[in-house]
């Protein structure tokens, strides 16, 4: 792959979200089942998300599912991605650098994923969303599958 090419496919964007427990009755699609985490990051606030949920709406019929494996310094770790199949690998990588190391060390991103402690720590962070390649990673086949039925 050509290094321009690489580089507009690395994640930069990504929007942490947690299993929402309140306030679900009054609210719909992925919104009733997942909740954002406050980021306070300008690209977060002004349609980032709207226009990424809507790219994924439109390409529900050719995003795939993926079983994501990743081999970490504490075992094998396991990663359900949705999205295009393009961005699969990219997804894989950053999961990778973030589960061994908690900032990451290849995969500088505008704010903190929490993978890491997500895995191994303390966090209520279950999704991470890559608002500029239109593809979301979850810890369970279950949340997937509730985000996929969401959309």
């Amino acid at each position: 792959m050509d290094s321009n090419r690489e580089w507009e496919m690395k994640p930069y964007l990504v929007q942490r979200m947690r299993r929402r427990e309140y306030g679900a009755e009054s609210r719909t699609g992925v919104d009733k089942v997942f909740e954002m985490d406050y980021m306070g990051s300008a690209e977060f606030e002004f349609g980032a998300l709207p226009k990424s949920l809507k790219q994924m709406r439109d390409a529900k019929d050719t995003n795939v599912r993926k079983r994501l494996e990743i081999e970490t310094k504490q075992g094998m770790q396991v990663v359900f991605y949705y999205g295009p199949e393009e961005s699969a690998e990219f997804a894989k990588a950053l999961f990778a650098d973030h589960l061994d190391n908690k900032y990451g060390s290849t995969h500088r991103l505008k704010e903190r994923t929490e993978i890491h402690d997500a895995y191994f720590g303390e966090t209520n962070t279950v999704a991470w969303w890559d608002i500029d390649h239109h593809w979301v990673a979850f810890k369970t086949k279950k949340l997937r599958n509730a985000w996929e039925k969401a959309l």
